[in-house]
């Protein structure tokens, strides 16, 4: 209700409560992008419980400890001089440059990623999902799971967990940086793989077959021991905004610049 700050008029009025461990605020724009967000985990960053003190930015984004919960500083929240305007992170692109999804057996497939930048890029945070055509969605790596770092013009491969007995479901010779989340992941035809960065704005987009969540146009479904590898025009990584154009189906070559000769036969 409009009675938890006396003197200061709300402009908006919350249902529901905070609680003072594992919770978390997030803030989101029209387009449904996160732009911000904070966490108590398990506690909030500043703020005391017991003495009703409520936590606030300063001018550093870092959160602080001020007054009680009617006076922040003594001033109102809406004029504190410590409470300014600040924008979420950006994050440097990052390319979904080779997908296979069948090899020796039903799970030996991989994601490959390529930085395009002449700078590292750390990748804690970032997540990568999948969504059949019918529109389930579902990890492939959450962000909590998501670490490395992706070095400039590099590679990072990611590809399904080790099964409980030992064996392996991807077993090519590249070793990989990364594992899926949970064990039961993979990938299927027709489907779509989703990059997203900390902030959670998707980066990259790869849909084939029938998905009709591709970017542009679906890319083909590679069969049994290919891969969905992305085109070199120029020298470079070729990304027109539509999946078709973008990737040709190619003997997979993880952790290595893709072919650029004929894509194979059916393709």
């Amino acid at each position: 209700n409009d009675s938890s700050l006396p003197d200061t008029v709300a402009d908006l009025v919350y249902t529901g409560a905070l609680n003072n461990t594992e919770e978390a605020v997030y803030l989101f724009d029209k387009d449904c992008k996160l732009r911000d967000k904070v966490a108590a985990a398990p506690s909030w960053p500043a703020g005391e419980n017991e003495s009703k003190k409520p936590m606030e930015r300063g001018n550093d984004l870092s959160w602080k400890t001020l007054g009680s919960s009617a006076s922040l500083n003594g001033t109102s929240p809406v004029s504190s001089s410590s409470n300014t305007a600040f924008l979420s992170p950006t994050f440097l692109p990052i390319l979904i440059s080779e997908i296979q999804i069948e090899g020796q057996n039903s799970k030996d497939e991989f994601v490959e990623l390529y930085n395009p930048n002449n700078q590292s890029v750390d990748l804690k945070g970032w997540s990568l999902k999948k969504k059949t055509s019918g529109g389930s969605d579902s990890n492939l790596v959450s962000a909590a799971e998501f670490t490395g770092t992706i070095a400039p013009y590099g590679y990072f491969l990611i590809v399904p967990s080790i099964n409980d007995d030992g064996t392996l479901n991807y077993t090519g010779s590249v070793s990989p940086d990364l594992y899926y989340s949970g064990k039961t992941y993979s990938l299927a035809p027709d489907n779509a793989v989703f990059l997203y960065n900390p902030n959670q704005e998707e980066v990259d987009r790869v849909g084939f077959g029938q998905s009709p969540y591709a970017k542009g146009d679906p890319a083909a479904n590679p069969l049994v021991g290919q891969s969905l590898s992305r085109k070199i025009s120029n020298s470079v990584y070729q990304d027109t905004g539509n999946n078709e154009q973008d990737f040709q189906i190619q003997v997979g070559t993880p952790k290595a610049i893709n072919s650029n000769t004929p894509p194979i036969s059916g393709s």
